[in-house]
């Protein structure tokens, strides 16, 4: 959830934003060492959705949609409301589970998302935290996944 809601905001950015980074001391001469990057990868924009993320449980239900058997939670609009196995108790889990991961792991996730990655899921949850075996991380392929429901 957290890699795909992070990519989601990264993609929803305009590629033409900039900002200013860099040192905003003066030099002896006068001068700012900033330079323009890009506001998506930014750390600015990373740290901003990092610390809402955890807010959109609420979009994700909890299905067996998968050919690993077993239970994941997923965007409400790739499984049907019937599959659906979400419940008050399951989605204050989730929150929960969510903002203690986030403390956890901050500073990798920001590391990891900070460069465009075509294996987020697998350097993020398998690779660098190793919270997922390579079964959950291929499930968790947005394409196949997808392909799946």
């Amino acid at each position: 959830m957290i890699a795909r809601e992070m990519e989601n905001a990264i993609s929803s950015v305009d590629p033409n934003e900039k900002i200013e980074s860099g040192s905003f001391r003066l030099s002896p001469d006068g001068e700012q060492n900033l330079v323009k990057t890009s506001y998506a990868r930014s750390e600015l924009h990373l740290m901003e959705t990092l610390e809402s993320i955890c807010s959109n449980v609420q979009n994700y239900g909890y299905s067996l949609k998968n050919s690993s058997g077993k239970m994941h939670y997923l965007p409400k609009d790739w499984i049907s409301t019937e599959d659906d196995k979400i419940t008050e108790d399951l989605t204050r889990k989730l929150l929960d589970g969510c903002e203690e991961f986030v403390d956890e792991y901050h500073d990798d996730i920001l590391k990891i998302m900070k460069n465009e990655n075509q294996e987020v899921f697998k350097n993020l949850c398998h690779t660098k935290i190793n919270v997922c075996s390579l079964v959950d991380v291929n499930v968790f392929s947005t394409k196949k996944l997808k392909e799946e429901l």
